[in-house]
């Protein structure tokens, strides 16, 4: 385990004795990353960024998706790479929507780290320039028109903290919120039709996680294929999945400027990191057992 800046990430990628790299990070430095890579063939599979959209359709358990969204977005305190960037609501569905996920916010409480490990108990984020950068995107979108939307309270014992509450803001055009602030924020946006909201989704070049709530697991499936994320999925977050029809667990992929390659269960990562490999065994030769 290495401490350190871009300097010491840059000499271990350039090192002709790594002979893979496995990359989570920001958009600007994966591409130097690759190109790194690049100089050597060598393989690179980066998990980067992305405003990961949820999509609610009309005909959605709007209690479910509510638990869903609340529960997403503070699962390690917004600090994962599938959390909830834009919420993408059906139009007649907003209010009720944005009202039940706060309900869920007023619920929430906050412990130090060590504790918050349970549901609906939120830690700190992990360090001070993090948690400014936070609070200057809530306050971007608040110059932008938007309105922020949050119900769960810092106890003053945490006020010198880094605690940060869930925020829905509404309000704001979907051009302003293209890129992954990595944190408890998530955006609102209504739709009126399938076709427009794969449109909205789309209209990020590449995300790691997208979500669809609906009651119609076909009509969800259908918007699920169109969308441009290496993972899709449908009523729920990526922890604690149902693997459907097939009992494999999936192998997750990243695509456009969310990355690139595939990990998941360990057959991904050993295919990944162990290059050259025995790909039969020709037995027909005398004395071969």
């Amino acid at each position: 385990l290495l401490h350190g800046a871009g300097d010491l990430g840059e000499a271990l990628v350039a090192d002709t004795r790594c002979r893979a790299v496995n990359f989570t990070g920001s958009v600007a430095v994966g591409r130097r990353v690759l190109k790194l890579c690049a100089e050597q063939m060598k393989p690179a599979l980066l998990e980067l960024g992305g405003s990961n959209p949820v999509i609610v359709r009309r005909d959605v358990d709007v209690a479910t998706a509510a638990e869903g969204v609340a529960q997403a977005m503070a699962q390690l305190n917004g600090q994962w790479c599938g959390g909830p960037g834009r919420l993408i609501v059906h139009d007649t569905l907003e209010d009720e929507l944005v009202s039940a996920i706060v309900e869920r916010f007023a619920a929430m409480t906050f412990a130090a780290s060590t504790d918050a490990s349970q549901e609906g108990v939120l830690g700190p984020i992990a360090h001070r320039s993090h948690w400014v950068s936070l609070h200057a995107e809530l306050q971007r979108l608040r110059g932008l028109g938007g309105q922020v939307h949050t119900a769960t309270k810092i106890p003053e014992s945490f006020a010198r903290g880094n605690f940060f509450a869930p925020a829905l803001v509404t309000g704001v055009g979907m051009e302003s919120c293209f890129s992954e602030c990595f944190g408890p924020v998530c955006t609102v946006h209504t739709f009126s039709s399938d076709e427009e909201a794969v449109g909205m989704a789309n209209a990020v070049d590449g995300f790691v996680l997208s979500t669809v709530y609906s009651r119609d697991i076909d009509a969800a499936r259908n918007m699920g294929r169109r969308l441009r994320s290496g993972m899709v999925m449908i009523n729920g977050s990526s922890f604690g999945f149902d693997t459907g029809e097939t009992g494999i667990e999936p192998r997750f992929s990243y695509w456009g400027m969310a990355g690139s390659g595939e990990d998941g269960p360990m057959e991904a990562l050993l295919e990944f990191f162990s290059g050259s490999r025995i790909v039969g065994v020709n037995g027909a030769m005398p004395g071969v057992g």
